[in-house]
Formats: structure tokens, sequence, C-alpha cells
């Protein structure tokens, strides 16, 4: 018996009702192989003694799909899963925040992210443990909530407006951009394709990840395809990729594999090449907090923008609020565009056109 397998004896004995915690531990080591069979079939248990949707709560809240209601403007249609909570401030914010805030023409999908306060800050342990061995720059603030969105707009003369309008939005508290940009653009054109019962299936797969746990290699199943990835952990070195060759093991998988070598950077180069001129005063910019407004003509930019100025004190973690795409509509937009008081440290982005609100 190794050491770590009577550590894992003594926490059962002494904190039995810590399960969640105790799971999340054990799938930390599972890939190590410390464990001896006998305990490790035990401590891991069956699929099938999991509480539903916990696996998926430890990396998903919840999917919902935003529609254009003629009476009532955008409007939440449905909500995966079924018993997901979200406060009506939260859901108002969403649906305003799932659709790009101009009169655009454009048919073509559109994928973005924002981001948008919480009316809690609890956790599971899994999510937990995450927080506590995740590197600061793949860390997250209980207190805020990412929506992953996937924009269809398309002309249908038959619809009063003139055009279909649906988004469909991944909400979760951890900021992995390229995993969740993914998933949710596969949901999506499954969902567009197939309907409701492409959601269930991939809710389905995701219930069956394993604990999100950093410094493992993952793999996770989603509609047909296997995600590999890695979150990077506090002992990790900055640009240290040493650890990839792990991602490709993939042990003669018959399933499409989609390898994803990081879960959060952006590409900052591709973002913020037009102001590279710009990039030192930037940096000195955002490294002592100083609030910045951003303009842009499409949301997917402006997001992809914010996160990458957000990013260039990396390794360091910006802790100020920051908004990747903002409008006049979310509940907050009043208080941040106050003359009476002073201004937070925040990144504002908003529509072009809705530069006239705040002179």
């Amino acid at each position: 018996m190794t050491l770590v397998e009577v550590s894992i004896m003594i926490f059962i004995a002494a904190a039995p009702y810590r399960l969640g915690e105790m799971r999340a531990f054990v799938s930390c080591f599972a890939n190590a192989h410390v464990f001896s069979g006998a305990y490790l079939s035990v401590l891991t248990m069956s699929g099938n003694d999991w509480p539903p949707w916990e696996r998926f709560n430890d990396w998903v809240h919840s999917i919902c799909v935003v529609t254009f209601d003629l009476e009532l403007g955008q409007a939440l249609e449905v909500i995966y899963p079924g018993d997901a909570v979200l406060s009506t401030q939260e859901k108002t914010n969403i649906c305003y925040l799932a659709f790009p805030d101009s009169n655009s023409g454009n048919t073509k999908d559109t994928n973005f992210h924002f981001r948008i306060r919480r009316s809690t800050t609890e956790i599971s342990p899994s999510q937990r443990a995450l927080l506590e061995r995740s590197s600061n720059a793949a860390s997250f603030d209980p207190s805020y909530l990412y929506g992953f969105v996937h924009f269809r707009q398309q002309k249908d003369p038959s619809i009063q407006r003139g055009y279909y309008q649906k988004s469909l939005v991944l909400i979760t508290i951890l900021p992995f951009f390229n995993l969740f940009s993914i998933v949710i653009e596969r949901i999506a054109l499954q969902f567009f394709e197939n309907g409701e019962p492409a959601i269930e299936a991939a809710c389905h797969d995701m219930d069956q990840w394993p604990s999100p746990c950093a410094g493992e290699p993952l793999s996770l199943p989603l509609l047909g395809s296997l995600l590999r990835i890695r979150i990077p952990c506090q002992a990790d070195l900055p640009l240290d990729f040493r650890m990839l060759p792990a991602l490709k093991d993939i042990n003669g998988s018959n399933m499409d594999t989609v390898l994803i070598s990081s879960v959060h950077q952006v590409d900052m180069y591709k973002a913020l090449h037009t102001v590279i001129n710009h990039l030192q005063l930037l940096w000195e910019l955002v490294l002592i907090g100083e609030p910045l407004l951003v303009m842009a003509n499409t949301p997917q930019r402006c997001s992809s923008i914010v996160q990458a100025l957000v990013s260039l004190i990396a390794p360091l973690r910006y802790h100020n609020d920051y908004r990747p795409f903002f409008t006049i509509h979310d509940s907050e937009f009043k208080e941040y565009s106050s003359k009476s008081r002073a201004p937070l440290v925040f990144f504002f982005i908003f529509d072009t056109n809705f530069h006239r609100f705040l002179q």
C-alpha cells in the first residue's frame, strides 16, 4: 500500500461527508497510476455512482438557447440542464449579450464571449481544488460567469423581421477560451442541423468528463470527437511546452481527436497586430490598472482584443473588472457610465454606435 493510498483511507475515515473533494483528489492522481488496482476501483467508483450532472457542473453551468421574439426582443428559449439556476438579472444580461448589438446584415455565423457578474460565489469541491492548483493565468474568479456564444443570422422571408436569428450560449465560470470556443461551435453546428437533441447529447457527453484537474492530460469526449487538453498548474514554467507530447499520446483512439495546446491563451498577435506599435504603452496601462475603452465593429473582435490585453501581463493575473463585450442594455450600464462617480478600472467594450452614450 502506498503513502497516497493510506492518506486517502484516512481521508475517508475522518470526513466521509466530503465525498466530492475526495473524488476531485482521486481524479487528479488517477492518470499517474499511484493507486493499486483494488483501491482505485473502490475510490473512483463506477459512473452510475456519480450524482446526475455533477461532472457536467464542474465544467459548465448551463447551455442556453436565445432567440429573437418580435414582441419581447431577445428571449431565453430553453436552458440545459432544466434545473440550472440563473437569477433574473443574469438571464436578462445573457439574452442581451447573446446577440451582436448592431443592425448588421451579415449572414455569417459569429463566435464571441462575454463576462457578467454572478449572483453567487459558490463553487463545487472539484472547482475549489482546481482553483488551488491552477496557474494564475488560468485561474478564475467565482464572482463572474463567462458566456461563449455562437450566433447565427440568416435571411428568411417567411419571418416578419426578415432574418432568422438565434444564439447558443455556453455559461461557465472557467475562463478556458480556446476550449469552450471549440465546444460551443461544435454543439451549435449540430444544433442548427438536428435541433435540441444535439444539446442533450452534448450535455450527456460532458457529464462523462473527468473532473477539471490542473497539471494532468485530460480526454474530453464530445459528439463523436475527443478533445485533448491540459490545464496549467502552479508548478508550470511560462512558455514551457514539454507537456505537449503527453497530449498527443492517444493510445490508438478511433475518435476524431482535437489537440488543444492551451485552454486559455489567446492569439495575441492576431488580436493586437493593428496596434503593435503601441504594445508597450498598452502593457503599462494594463499593468497599473488604468481604464481602457475598446470599440470595434464586431463582438468577436471586441472580445478577442480585450482578452489579449488582459493576457499581456501574464503570468500575472489581471484582478480588475473587464468586459469582453458590453452593450447599453446591460443591467450595469448606468452604473459604469455615471458621471457622478469615479470610473471603475476595467475594460469597456461597446459597439461603435454607442460611444455617444459615454460623452
